[in-house]
């Protein structure tokens, strides 16, 4: 919405939304927050932001309300803080906001610590799926399907994976598909896998571009088509997946569906790296110390082992172990 209001700054809007804040509106505070959180029309300020949303709070906005808790999980202009964001996420949640028991859901399911509760995050979802949110509906397909916090049930998880895709949730869609690939839970139907899958692909689902390039990759259930493989993971990493690039780079480093290219291969490893792809950065790290596509960097191909192996990559810990160097 505030991109149509602010193709350019305008102060006059500012002012009068700031006017009627002032005078007590929790939905022009909501809105001037934003408009600080965002620099549209003002010069962008967490902290007015922050002060803003915390002012709508005050008056029971459920989306200010939200939009704190976001806040405290991210650390954005505050010090991260996750019993803090479980707080507001609560207070919106208990207001009817179905997104904000969606993500309080998510911060109960997520935690590494002792605010970790899987019952705790199945309450919440189930309450927003109930109240029509797919996403959470499609987080309990989830928690049944791998049996979290509930007894496992395929036949449950697919009803909740068939609920969220009908809510137009694509990533249950791509997940239901994977149902009826294996057969659990409903009768194997790969026809029905590949129709799930093109469906949400045309919608821009990466997950399933990539499900569908690792399903002609594989050739477990159709063909083998290495050059389709290629064909869906080119158009998930033009989107933006990392693992799309990652494996892209493969295909041209080993010539599958495509001529064999170490030059491309090492583009796409580097840009699935700088995504944040830890198998991405273990092979630009590698092609990176013998020169392969790419002139020879000891210094920056140990660099790229270090960052993948600091974070869990154990190809690049197996690496950086024979060559004698710490990460």
């Amino acid at each position: 919405m505030l991109n149509s209001l602010f193709g350019k700054k305008n102060k006059k809007i500012v002012k009068q939304y700031r006017i009627a804040a002032e005078e007590g509106s929790a939905d022009a505070m909501y809105i001037l927050a934003l408009m600080y959180a965002n620099g549209q029309g003002v010069v962008q300020d967490d902290r007015e932001a922050m002060k803003w949303w915390q002012k709508a709070a005050e008056r029971g906005h459920a989306d200010a309300m939200r939009n704190l808790g976001i806040i405290f999980r991210i650390g954005r202009g505050v010090v991260q803080d996750d019993a803090k964001a479980i707080i507001w996420y609560r207070k919106a949640a208990e207001r009817g906001n179905t997104q904000a028991m969606t993500d309080l859901g998510l911060m109960y399911f997520l935690a590494n610590n002792d605010l970790q509760n899987d019952v705790e995050a199945i309450k919440w979802w189930r309450e927003a799926a109930e109240n029509g949110n797919a996403e959470a509906m499609c987080n309990l397909g989830n928690m049944f399907a791998n049996g979290q916090g509930v007894t496992q049930d395929d036949v449950n998880a697919v009803n909740w994976f068939r609920k969220a895709a009908e809510g137009g949730y694509e990533d249950a869609k791509v997940n239901l598909g994977s149902m009826y690939l294996t057969g659990r839970g409903v009768p194997q139907d790969v026809i029905e896998t590949i129709k799930l899958w093109r469906e949400s692909a045309a919608r821009g689902s990466t997950n399933a571009m990539c499900c569908l390039a690792d399903l002609y990759r594989l050739g477990q259930y159709v063909p083998q088509n290495y050059a389709e493989a290629v064909q869906w993971w080119s158009q998930a990493a033009q989107r933006g997946n990392a693992n799309a690039m990652n494996n892209l780079g493969a295909g041209y480093a080993k010539g599958q569906g495509v001529v064999q290219d170490f030059g491309k291969a090492v583009k796409w490893y580097r840009i699935g790296a700088e995504n944040g792809n830890i198998d991405a950065m273990h092979s630009l790290g590698a092609a990176l110390l013998i020169g392969r596509g790419i002139l020879m960097n000891e210094a920056e191909g140990l660099k790229w082992l270090r960052e993948a192996a600091k974070r869990g990559n154990p190809n690049s810990q197996d690496a950086l172990r024979k060559l004698d160097k710490s990460w």
